[in-house]
């Protein structure tokens, strides 16, 4: 997939650390700023306990979430978080291996939304899911989680 950078995220990228991933788009009104904050803060927090921590946001949106768009709206948040795209193909094996949902809707005058999953998908190191966290995990929860991976 292509990140905001327009670079490429290779698995070697990934290699012999843990990550998180989340599903969302830029055009999102609420749930995917205010997760990606959250994220912000735990990283912020987090930069010395677990130096190379990463969170991917794969876009659901690539009609509209162009590396360039992605790059604009990640200035908000902590830069170790890496904003992803693709082609819808490549989107939806990504969501496939977390079971991840997502469904455009479409309104009036070519207006659209995105219903998606509201969860982040925490992956260790052995590259399988660790565990997941959704709209009400509480940042000490998120903070805990990401501190055991590093040791899983």
């Amino acid at each position: 997939m292509t990140t905001q950078d327009g670079g490429h995220l290779t698995p070697a990228d990934l290699k012999a650390q843990p990550f998180a991933v989340l599903f969302g788009y830029t055009h999102c009104p609420d749930v995917c700023p205010t997760t990606l904050l959250d994220w912000s803060n735990v990283l912020d927090g987090l930069a010395q306990e677990v130096p190379g921590f990463k969170v991917l946001f794969v876009s659901v949106d690539p009609e509209r979430d162009t590396p360039e768009a992605l790059k604009g709206y990640l200035r908000s948040f902590n830069p170790g978080i890496t904003a992803l795209t693709g082609s819808p193909a490549q989107i939806a094996a990504a969501a496939a291996q977390f079971d991840a949902a997502y469904a455009r809707n479409d309104g009036e005058n070519g207006q659209y939304s995105y219903d998606h999953s509201v969860k982040s998908y925490l992956v260790g190191v052995d590259r399988y899911l660790f565990a997941t966290l959704d709209l009400n995990s509480e940042a000490a929860v998120r903070r805990d989680l990401v501190q055991r991976l590093r040791t899983e």
